[in-house]
Parts: C-alpha cells; sequence; structure tokens
C-alpha cells in the first residue's frame, strides 16, 4: 500500500504539472489544428476530384451528375480555401497567424484562379483538347502547393498549438490516401482520353505505390514515410475497411483498354474508397484529445520512470560506497597473505577506481551514471567530510596498487577504513531521509532494493573482519564486530522488521531470495566459527564470498522489478 500511495503522488505531482500547461498561450488549439490540417489535406483531394469529375464530363460519364458533382467541389475549395486564410466559423476553421503560411497559401489562390477559369469551360461544354490539356497541367501544380500548405502546417503544428508532429503527421498521411483515390481515378482517365498517356502511366504507377505503401504504414507503421502505426483499435478496423476495397481495387488499375463502363465502375469504387478514407480522418481527427492523452501519459510515466532510476541509482551507489570500503581491505588482506594476488590486486584497482568516481558523481553529478548531482545541504557536508577522508586513504591504497608491501599503509587502511565507512554510512541514512521527505518511490526502494545493497557492504565487512581475526590482527574487538554484522545481515535476510522486513512479491523473486537464504546458511557457520579456520574453511570463505555477492547483486535486480 506504501508503494502504491507514493505512486500516486508522484504521478499526481506530475499531471498537474503537466495538465496545468494553459492551452491559452496558444493561437490555436489542438482540436482547431486537427481541423485545419484534415480541411487543408481535403483541398487536395479537391484539386483531383475536381480534375476527376471534369474528365468524367469529357468522357461523357454521368454528364449531369458530374457537372454537380464539379460544381459543388469548386465552391467547397474556393469556400475552404478563404477559411484557411481568414477564419471561417460554419467550417471551425481558425484563421492562420503564420506569415509563411499565409505567403504559400497565396500563391494556391493565385493558381486556382487560372485552374478555375480551365473548370468553368467544361461547365459550359467546352471538353476540347486544349482544355483537357490544360486541366491535365495545371492540376498538379495547384496540387503540389496545396500539399506544400498541409506539410507547413504539419511542421509547424508544435509551435502553432499543442499537437504533437507524429498525431498531426497520421492526420495528413490519411487525408492525402483521400487525394490519391481521385488522383488515380484522373490519371485513369487522362490515359483512356489519350492526354500525355506515357506520362500518365507512369504517375499512375507511383501513386498505386505510394496508396499502398501510406496504407499499410497508418495501420503498422513506416519510420521512413514517418507514421509510428495506428494504435486506436476503432481508427484501425476503420483503415482495415479501407484496405478490404483497395484489395479489390488494385488489380483492376493494371488494364490496357478500359470501356466507359469499366471505367465508370472503377471510379465509383475509389469513389467509395474515398468516402471510406474520409471516415478515417475524421475519427484522427476527433481523437486528438485521446491521442494527447495518452501522448501525456507516456511522457509522465517516462519522467517518473527517470526519477525512480535516479532514486534507485543513489541509494544503492550509497549503499555499495559502504560495501567498497570494506571491499577494499579485504582485497588488501589477500594480497598481503599471498591469496591469488594478481586477481585482488586488480579487485583492489577495481573498488578503489569505482569509490572514486562514484564521491565525485555525488558531489558533481553524472548524467552518464544517471547520477543526480547531491544539493541537500547536510548530504553535501557529508560528502565533503567523506572527501576529506577518502583522500589520504586512496593514497595509502595507491601504494598497494604499485605492488608494494607497504606496513605503513597497512595500519593507517586497517585503522581508518571504519572511519570511512561510519562517514559514507551517515551519507546514505541522509540520502534515505531525503527520499523519504519526497514521499517518491524511492522510499520503497530504500526498504527492498537498497536493504540487499546494504546486505553486499555487510558481506564485504564480516569478509574483512574474519581475515583479520585470522591474521590475528585485533581478533577480540573483531570477532566482536563480526558478530554484529552475521546478526543485522542474518536477521535483514530471514526478513525481521526491526531491520526493515526484506520481502519478496513475485514467484522468480521469492525462488531467489530463499537460494540466497540457503547459501547463506551454508556461509554463515565459517564466518561464526569460535576456533580459528582451516586452510579449506578459509578458502571456502574466500572463494565463496563474491558468488554470494552475485546472487545478492541478482535478487537487488529482481526486486527492482518485484511488481505483481
Amino acid at each position: 500500500m506504501q508503494k502504491f500511495n507514493a505512486f500516486k503522488r508522484v504521478i499526481l505531482s506530475f499531471l498537474t504539472l503537466m495538465f496545468l500547461t494553459s492551452s491559452a498561450l496558444f493561437a490555436i488549439t489542438d482540436k482547431e489544428m486537427g481541423i485545419i490540417i484534415n480541411l487543408a489535406g481535403k483541398q487536395r483531394m479537391l484539386t483531383q476530384k475536381m480534375s476527376k469529375d471534369a474528365l468524367l464530363i469529357a468522357e461523357g460519364i454521368d454528364v449531369e451528375k458530374n457537372k454537380k458533382d464539379l460544381e459543388s467541389s469548386m465552391k467547397l475549395f474556393e469556400k475552404t480555401l478563404n477559411g484557411l486564410m481568414h477564419g471561417d466559423k460554419e467550417l471551425r476553421l481558425a484563421k492562420t497567424n503564420s506569415k509563411s503560411i499565409q505567403t504559400q497559401l497565396r500563391k494556391v489562390q493565385k493558381l486556382w484562379e487560372d485552374f478555375k477559369k480551365d473548370l468553368q469551360e467544361i461547365l459550359k461544354g467546352n471538353t476540347s483538347r486544349e482544355v483537357l490539356l490544360n486541366i491535365s497541367r495545371k492540376n498538379v501544380p495547384l496540387l503540389k502547393n496545396m500539399h506544400k500548405a498541409v506539410t507547413m502546417f504539419v511542421e509547424q503544428s508544435g509551435n502553432l498549438s499543442k499537437l504533437k508532429i507524429d498525431i498531426a503527421n497520421d492526420i495528413n498521411i490519411a487525408g492525402r490516401q483521400r487525394m490519391l483515390t481521385q488522383k488515380m481515378s484522373k490519371e485513369l482517365l487522362l490515359i483512356d482520353l489519350g492526354i500525355e498517356p506515357e506520362k500518365n502511366k507512369k504517375e499512375l504507377k507511383k501513386t498505386i505505390n505510394l496508396f499502398d505503401r501510406s496504407l499499410k504504414a497508418l495501420l503498422y507503421g513506416d519510420k521512413e514515410i514517418g507514421s509510428k502505426g495506428c494504435k486506436l483499435n476503432n481508427i484501425k478496423q476503420q483503415l482495415l475497411i479501407v484496405k478490404g476495397y483497395w484489395d479489390q481495387i488494385k488489380p483492376t488499375l493494371n488494364e490496357e483498354k478500359y470501356s466507359k463502363k469499366r471505367l465508370k465502375a472503377i471510379t465509383d469504387a475509389l469513389a467509395l474508397t474515398l468516402k471510406e478514407m474520409d471516415k478515417a480522418v475524421k475519427m484522427y481527427e476527433q481523437s486528438i484529445k485521446r491521442q494527447i492523452k495518452i501522448s501525456k501519459i507516456s511522457q509522465i510515466v517516462n519522467s517518473f520512470e527517470k526519477a525512480i532510476s535516479q532514486n534507485d541509482k543513489l541509494i544503492n551507489e550509497a549503499y555499495l560506497q559502504q560495501a567498497r570500503t570494506q571491499k577494499m581491505v579485504k582485497e588488501i588482506i589477500l594480497t598481503i597473505m599471498g591469496v591469488e594476488p594478481e586477481k585482488h590486486l586488480e579487485n583492489l584497482k577495481e573498488s578503489s577506481l569505482q569509490f572514486d568516481k562514484t564521491l565525485k558523481a555525488f558531489i558533481n553529478g553524472d548524467e552518464k551514471a544517471g547520477i543526480p548531482k547531491i544539493t541537500d545541504k547536510i548530504a553535501r557536508k557529508q560528502l565533503s567530510e567523506i572527501d576529506k577522508e577518502w583522500q589520504p586513504f586512496y593514497e595509502n591504497v595507491k601504494k598497494f596498487l604499485s605492488g608494494k608491501i607497504d606496513r605503513d599503509a597497512l595500519l593507517y587502511v586497517l585503522n581508518n577504513n571504519e572511519k570511512l565507512l561510519r562517514k559514507t554510512n551517515a551519507f546514505t541514512l541522509r540520502v534515505q531521509r531525503i527520499m523519504q521527505e519526497d514521499s517518491s518511490i524511492g522510499t520503497y526502494t530504500a526498504h527492498k532494493v537498497a536493504l540487499v545493497q546494504r546486505e553486499r557492504y555487510l558481506l564485504q565487512k564480516m569478509a574483512k573482519e574474519r581475515l583479520l581475526i585470522e591474521g590475528n590482527i585485533d581478533p577480540k574487538e573483531n570477532r566482536k564486530k563480526l558478530n554484529g554484522s552475521i546478526l543485522i545481515f542474518s536477521n535483514i535476510l530471514k526478513g525481521d522488521k526491526n531491520f526493515g522486513s526484506l520481502e519478496a512479491e513475485t514467484p522468480k523473486a521469492k525462488a531467489h531470495l530463499e537460494r540466497v537464504r540457503k547459501f547463506w546458511s551454508k556461509l554463515k557457520p565459517k564466518f561464526q566459527q569460535k576456533s580459528r579456520l582451516s586452510d579449506a574453511q578459509l578458502l571456502y570463505i574466500i572463494k565463496n564470498t563474491p558468488v554470494m555477492d552475485e546472487n545478492l547483486k541478482k535478487l537487488a535486480y529482481l526486486l527492482k522489478n518485484d511488481i505483481d
């Protein structure tokens, strides 16, 4: 319960921070931006639909109907273009204040006025080759410039509103699919009418491939196209309906010659695909709030995980620093005893370098290592005291690293390692307290994962103390210390509430905790033995202390992810 209360508090703080960001800071709301991208994208489709309607009239297919459709499309294109430039309440279009987009829309307007003249000729009944060539050649610059305007809206969506570019991009791609259905119809009709047939055959092939790839990108994702794939089930189902139409239409687009009846059937099928694709675009537009919410939750989770990671790293490293103070002494003793000296000198080098690096990270911060700079005044003072103690300690450790057995250096290390340990321990307790005051997930970590890290330092301390007893160095005092270390280690491991209650929840963590307990039951008697150890018993401790440490390290990892 404590874990989840802490989780709620952190989530609430992030939610408050993120959701209180006022949309009043932006000239265009997320919903308005979605409408703009949808309708601007629809303009691209209308350039192709108007061309298609004009060509159907020239083919003599449903002339009256297509004249009405053409007139309706022309009025809508003009109204939407004015709305994008100046705003339109009826279309729910907000005025665009971007100078660069306004400049681009004026280019579109100029091209439109020229293209409109040829469409009006078609409505008057003029279907001459000259007019059809004009339509063939003028619709593409109009389409390209309208597409450029849409792209500018998408690219500036983050500046003009809070709409994320990946959401804007999906609306753009889906909107472009509408246009491609009409572009395919237009190209088929131009080929049939003998208007630049080779050029239009190449264009048709490109259009088919783009529609096919874009549909797959919207469904399943495509990095190059810029879509992550649809995560919302209702939209995905609608896209699958479109795919159903497309799978039937695609094979019919490669025939050499078409009858008027066949052309009508294909253009009608593409018109139905357009309607279904339009539904998908509207669903994208309506889902903006939900997608923004998903995006914000994702940001919250990422921020929360980063905070957890930093807290875990901080408390874990603090406990590991304690372990390193004892591990260094143990490695020095083993080196002097002649037990695999090269190996233990290498361990000594690694432990001392890591202690030094981590201490600097606590003082200055280390983003790469995931350790934040300590800002708490008391903790910083403690770090200063540790650093003061550490510098001469490190200098004496270095004497052993040079390969010499230095009596004075040994005495210094033996006399001062626990002073360094106490100061490091005080810092760890301060870090723990800071995390508790912050009510973060780190509080929970301190009672679980960090307890295991404490066990790791106690293990190194016990190994050091047993070795000192075997070396007859202040045996009475070290026996007393060893018994205290064993008591704390054993009680933490068995889950005594007075020592922090180390528990596991998931089956995997529980199983490993049990393995650690069994391993300790074999190692513990060797540490506890009152008489001097035999060579075999001493070797058992030396060989199995690192094994126990690795098992504790694995336990820490499992407990970190120990969530039912």
